[in-house]
């Protein structure tokens, strides 16, 4: 059996419509964006990721234990993640830092928002740990690797909405300037500022218990703009657990 649906493309944001395999009206195998697709560096990235979600689901890359418990998802993380809600949605440029000891419902907000946005018609976009992007990254530099390092960003660049957890796993936190340290602080700023000049959504996640922690962990220019543009969330409620 086939079924028509809309996707919404969670790299490049492209809405389309198509029939697809089905299985008592749930699809077997979603499709891929054409518009993506036709960029080799791009395609294969998605290819080797995930197929393009429903814009009602959440995307693989995303907690499978978050995107469960979207339904009951409650208290004061959902409480503020819902007072953010207009800034995460805006069409502007719009970066957000929770930030705050384990348990506190962080990556759970980021979630709620990726489910939120396919709800109102817009791409639930990635997820990823810190360790994910920059292991990514550095893929590239195998001398079997058929993608440059520049490729490698390019899904992080340009899904809509982009969520980006334990930060504090940057070397930078905890290996002074070495260059592992300095070169994560350089590609970290390279992508968002990237976004934040194609005015793309991105959330970055970290369990640090200062701001002290959170200014070694990113550069003062990108701070001042996450001030502007979306605010450093101290997320200071009780513990979930």
């Amino acid at each position: 059996m086939t079924a028509i649906h809309t996707y919404t493309c969670r790299f490049c944001g492209e809405r389309f419509t198509e029939e697809c395999p089905s299985i008592n009206g749930r699809i077997i195998a979603p499709p891929s964006c054409e518009k993506c697709a036709s960029e080799p560096d791009v395609g294969a990235v998605a290819d080797a990721r995930v197929a393009a979600p429903r814009a009602v689901d959440l995307d693989r890359s995303w907690p499978s234990r978050h995107h469960e418990a979207l339904e009951g998802y409650h208290g004061p993380a959902r409480e503020k993640a819902e007072v953010l809600w207009d800034r995460v949605l805006s069409r502007r440029a719009c970066t957000l830092v929770l930030y705050g000891p384990r348990g506190r419902g962080k990556t759970g907000m980021a979630a709620w928002w990726a489910w939120k946005r396919g709800q109102e018609g817009q791409s639930p976009g990635i997820y990823a740990t810190a360790y994910e992007l920059f292991a990514r990254i550095r893929r590239s530099w195998h001398p079997s690797s058929d993608m440059a390092e520049w490729d490698a960003l390019k899904p992080y660049q340009r899904t809509p909405y982009l969520a980006i957890d334990q930060l504090h796993q940057c070397r930078a936190l905890s290996a002074g300037d070495d260059k592992a340290a300095l070169w994560e602080r350089m590609a970290l700023a390279e992508l968002l500022d990237y976004r934040y000049r194609e005015n793309r959504t991105t959330v970055l996640i970290a369990t640090l218990e200062t701001q002290e922690e959170l200014r070694t962990a990113i550069d003062a220019d990108i701070l001042d703009r996450v001030k502007e543009s979306g605010g450093v969330i101290h997320c200071s409620w009780p513990s979930y657990r």
